[in-house]
């Protein structure tokens, strides 16, 4: 297993996270049977310890040292598009909601900061 990528669940967009396999062992408390990676003999679920993070994480997807890395690098890749659709999307909105509210300007520390922003974007650009 070392040298294989491991792919674990996260919270966040693409809700999931990966990296090189430094060892795998079994936990040392028991899990759910339905946790997805299971030894095919003992039908135990093992953690996958990364190199790049501290702790054991139980893999949803364990691939090959080229195919993991490239399947890590694209969704380190999606992940940036994400946010920058992220944010270029909430700036749309709060233009729209001072459209609708011209008030929140001068009333809104996000909305001030957005038209400060925004403005000095226009200077510069």
């Amino acid at each position: 297993m070392k040298g294989q990528f491991a792919f674990w669940k996260y919270d966040l967009f693409p809700y999931v996270l990966g990296g090189k396999i430094k060892s795998m062992s079994l936990p040392t408390h028991p899990r759910h049977p339905s946790d997805p990676y299971k030894d095919d003999k003992t039908r135990t679920v093992r953690y996958a310890y990364v190199e790049s993070y501290g702790g054991g994480f139980i893999p949803i997807h364990i691939a090959g040292p080229k195919s993991g890395c490239e399947t890590l690098f694209k969704l380190q890749q999606l992940r940036t598009e994400y946010h920058y659709a992220q944010e270029a999307l909430r700036r749309e909105f709060l233009d729209k909601a001072l459209a609708v509210a011209p008030f929140l300007a001068k009333t809104h520390p996000l909305y001030q900061a957005h038209v400060a922003r925004r403005n000095a974007e226009r200077r510069a650009g």
